[in-house]
């Protein structure tokens, strides 16, 4: 694998460097449309560095969080799991991800925007901390088939992620928690 190249074509730049061998014939990877020779090195050395890391050039999706979530649904959710967790999982989406996240594009999503989401989770609506925990889950299930097998983000912002503690609400555990006197 060669070196980096640049040219100039018309009034734009282009960087290509050489791929894998295919068939024992040359595979050069390249890309224009820079304003500048120095925008097409540095475009150009970050495509080389990914290529040379991972025999993949990187192209982050462009797809909305809302969008992927119903990909994601579709291509996964109904065709590996059980009914009830589907059942479940889209009411998740429908309720609680796709109205706080669902205008990001995937690519741009981030830990500290699931943060403010969970912290939102917890003091806006008031969710228990398990519903909380159940929310993230599907939301971290969704983003771990992003990163593989579509290989659409790089890494899981949801790793990141902490859910705050959540005071108890002492009437609901004191009907949980209600014993039965002998008598009764």
């Amino acid at each position: 694998m060669g070196e980096l190249r640049t040219r100039k074509r018309g009034k734009t730049w282009e960087y290509s460097f050489e791929g894998a061998r295919i068939g024992g014939k040359r595979n050069p990877i390249s890309k224009g449309a820079f304003r500048t020779k120095a925008d097409a090195i540095t475009a150009g050395t970050k495509a080389k560095a990914e290529y040379d890391q991972s025999s993949r050039v990187f192209k982050p999706s462009t797809i909305s969080v809302a969008d992927y979530l119903d990909y994601w649904f579709k291509n996964y959710v109904q065709k590996h799991l059980s009914y009830n967790t589907q059942r479940d999982y889209e009411s998740k989406i429908r309720i609680h991800i796709k109205p706080f996240m669902g205008k990001y594009r995937l690519a741009s999503l981030e830990s500290d925007i699931i943060q403010l989401w969970v912290d939102d989770l917890k003091i806006k609506k008031g969710l228990s901390k398990s519903m909380i925990s159940n929310a993230l889950a599907c939301l971290s299930g969704a983003l771990n088939y992003a990163v593989q097998p579509r290989k659409y983000i790089k890494y899981n912002p949801c790793d990141y992620v902490k859910v705050p503690k959540v005071p108890i609400n002492q009437d609901a555990q004191a009907k949980t928690d209600y014993i039965l006197p002998l008598e009764e």
